[in-house]
């Protein structure tokens, strides 16, 4: 899928990722790569939330993206219809969670329903019918409290909704996706559970559970199940960047 010009880099990392005999070395290519883009785009990946232009990469490719069209049709016969793509990081933002009190699925499905705005021609409010011409086989959502309140003493007074609930198997309209990886940032630090991961040369073939975190555990994969469920002013990590896959 990776083909452009913009891309080759990320899919050399890739194949060389593939070759690893031991974790240290996929740690090294990643970071590699992130010095890489700080050289050549001027990127501190990493810091201050500067991870989400990676996903830049991805646009442009179908599997990584909503196809979206909307067709708005007033009565004062104007007609407004624009076709478009979700960026291959689909923001769930903070406005998103409140009206579904922390619902990730809700929030998810409430993005792509048809919905009420001003007619830019008569400015009455009218209807405009949202539709979903194709759906992602990778699925990233970013939830955007994150990178507001990424810390617990940031939520100490917290009351916009109490909890965020991570389906492990997300339903938008007649599609089915499973959670795959929820990618943590709290006090500019990123950390990753990781669902059934493979690689041959670091002998990882499980369908569980894995954690990483490069300050800890001398930087390896150790078996942890994630939580689904979290407190806004009592837990200390909340999900960032989420993963599902296309059943």
């Amino acid at each position: 899928m990776l083909k452009s010009r913009e891309q080759r880099k990320l899919k050399e990392i890739l194949r060389d990722i593939q070759e690893c005999d031991k974790i240290d070395k996929v740690q090294r290519l990643v970071k590699n790569f992130a010095l890489y883009r700080e050289g050549e785009l001027k990127e501190k990946v990493g810091d201050l939330h500067s991870i989400t232009p990676l996903f830049e990469l991805f646009n442009g490719i179908p599997e990584f993206q909503f196809s979206i069209e909307d067709n708005k049709y007033c009565k004062c016969n104007h007609k407004h219809c624009r076709s478009f793509e979700f960026a291959p990081l689909t923001l769930v933002t903070i406005q998103n969670l409140k009206d579904s009190q922390g619902n990730i699925t809700r929030a998810v499905n409430e993005k792509l329903i048809s919905y009420s705005n001003k007619c830019i021609k008569c400015e009455e409010i009218s209807s405009t019918n949202r539709t979903v011409i194709s759906y992602p086989v990778f699925l990233f959502l970013l939830l955007e409290i994150c990178d507001e309140f990424n810390s617990l003493e940031a939520r100490d007074s917290f009351a916009e909704f109490p909890t965020i609930f991570i389906p492990q198997l997300l339903k938008i309209n007649q599609h089915s996706y499973s959670l795959y990886s929820i990618c943590y940032f709290q006090n500019l630090h990123y950390t990753v559970h990781i669902n059934n991961a493979v690689h041959p040369k670091l002998r990882i073939n499980e369908k569980t559970w894995f954690y990483h975190n490069d300050l800890s555990d001398n930087g390896y994969f150790a078996k942890s199940n994630p939580v689904f469920k979290f407190e806004m002013t009592e837990d200390e990590d909340l999900p960032y960047i989420l993963l599902y896959k296309l059943n």
